[in-house]
C-alpha cells in the first residue's frame, strides 16, 4: 500500500479542506473502522469515470443523490473514505470552485495526478501584472483538472468584447453542428458572421438567440450575460471565473474538437498570428481575443512546456481587462502567457 493515503473510516466529524471548519458528514450508515485504504485516495484527487455520476448525501446505495459530477475532466478532492453496510468503499469528494460535494462509490472514480501549484515567482509576476492592468481586471488560470492555479483581480462581471464569440459559436455548434463554420468566425473574429449565427439561433431574432446561447452556457455551469453575437455590445459581461468554467465544461461536448480548432493560435493564425511569435510560445496558446475601447480580453487554452501535446493537458485561462488602453492590455496579456508557458 505504499504511496496510498490512509483516511479515517469512522463517521466522526471531518475537516472541510476549503472552508476550514468541522462539518458532520452525515455518514450514519458507514461501518466504523480504524482506517479505510483504497487506491482512489493515493493522490488525494479523483475524477468521475462516467458523465453525470450521482453524488450522494451519505455512503450508501440508498442515500439521496444531491448532485452530479460536473464533468469527467474535472477533479474533486478526496476528503474521507468509508465503507457501507455491504463493505463497499465510498469516497467523500469536494469539487473546488464552488462545485458539489458528497459521497461517490470508489468504483466510479479514478485517481488523477497530484495538484502542482504555480511557483511562487510565477504567482508574484502575475500579481504584479494584474496590478499594472488596474482594478477592472480579472484573471483566472486552472489546470487541466479544473484546479485553480491563479486567481487575481476582481471577481465582478467584466465586458467581454469578442470573447463573446466563444459562447455564440459553441451554442451554434450544439444546435446546428459543425457546418456553422467555427473557424471562419473565431480565427478572424468576424463580427458579421457571428451576429448572423446569433440571429439564426434565435430564429431571426437577436434577443431570442442571446437567450438561447446564455441558456446553453448555463447548462455547462457558466453564468454569463449576452446582448449580441459579435461582442460589440458593452453589455456582454461575465466574471473571469465564469468564462473559465465554460471553457472547462465545453471540452466534454461533441463538437469540442471543431470549437478548439477554430480558435486563433499564437504566432500562427487568426487574431493571434502577430502575437507571442517567439519559438518558446508560438503554437502554445489557442484563445479568443477581444478588443473594444477601453477593453482588452483573452480567453482559451495554454500549453506550458513539459505537459504534453494533448488538448486535455492544456491549462484553461481567462484574462479580462476593462478601462485599459487595448495595446497596453494586449502587451500585459502576452507577458502573463509567457510566464505560464516558460516561467517568469
Amino acid at each position: 500500500m505504499a504511496g496510498l493515503l490512509v483516511l479515517p473510516g469512522s463517521a466522526a466529524a471531518e475537516v472541510d479542506t476549503e472552508a476550514g471548519e468541522p462539518e458532520g458528514d452525515g455518514a450514519s450508515e458507514a461501518v466504523p473502522a480504524p482506517a479505510v485504504r483504497h487506491w482512489s485516495a493515493r493522490t488525494g484527487w479523483v475524477r468521475a469515470v462516467e458523465p453525470g455520476q450521482p453524488i450522494a448525501s451519505s455512503p450508501s446505495t440508498e442515500a439521496v443523490a444531491e448532485a452530479t459530477a460536473p464533468s469527467i475532466t474535472l477533479a474533486a478532492q478526496v476528503q474521507r473514505l468509508a465503507r457501507d453496510a455491504e463493505g463497499a468503499v465510498w469516497v467523500r469528494v469536494n469539487y473546488p470552485n464552488g462545485g458539489p460535494r458528497g459521497w461517490v462509490p470508489a468504483s466510479a472514480l479514478r485517481a488523477v495526478s497530484p495538484f502542482r501549484p504555480l511557483s511562487r515567482s510565477a504567482e508574484r509576476r502575475l500579481d504584479r501584472l494584474v496590478a499594472l492592468a488596474g482594478p477592472r481586471t480579472g484573471v483566472v488560470v486552472r489546470d487541466k483538472f479544473g484546479r485553480t492555479l491563479y486567481s487575481g483581480g476582481t471577481r465582478r462581471p467584466l465586458i467581454l468584447a469578442s470573447v463573446t464569440k466563444l459562447f455564440t459559436v459553441a451554442a451554434g455548434l450544439d444546435r446546428f453542428g459543425a457546418r456553422v463554420g467555427a473557424r471562419s468566425i473565431l480565427a478572424p473574429s468576424d463580427n458579421f458572421r457571428a451576429q448572423v449565427l446569433m440571429n439564426r439561433l434565435g430564429g431571426g431574432v437577436n434577443t431570442r438567440g442571446t437567450s438561447r446561447a446564455g441558456d446553453y452556457a448555463a447548462g455547462l455551469g457558466a453564468d454569463v450575460r449576452l446582448a449580441d453575437g459579435s461582442g460589440l455590445s458593452y453589455s456582454n459581461r461575465a466574471p473571469a471565473h465564469e468564462v473559465v468554467d465554460f471553457l472547462e465544461r465545453v471540452r466534454d461536448v461533441e463538437h469540442f474538437g471543431v470549437f478548439r480548432a477554430g480558435l486563433p493560435v499564437a504566432g500562427l493564425s487568426g487574431t493571434l498570428a502577430g502575437r507571442l511569435r517567439e519559438p518558446a510560445t508560438r503554437g502554445r496558446v489557442r484563445a479568443k481575443t477581444g478588443t473594444l475601447d477601453p477593453v482588452a480580453t483573452l480567453a482559451g487554452y495554454v500549453r506550458p512546456r513539459g505537459i504534453g501535446l494533448g488538448p486535455h493537458r492544456e491549462l484553461v485561462f481567462a484574462i479580462l481587462m476593462n478601462r485599459i488602453h487595448p495595446p497596453t492590455g494586449r502587451a500585459i496579456q502576452d507577458r502573463m502567457l509567457r510566464a505560464l508557458v516558460v516561467g517568469p
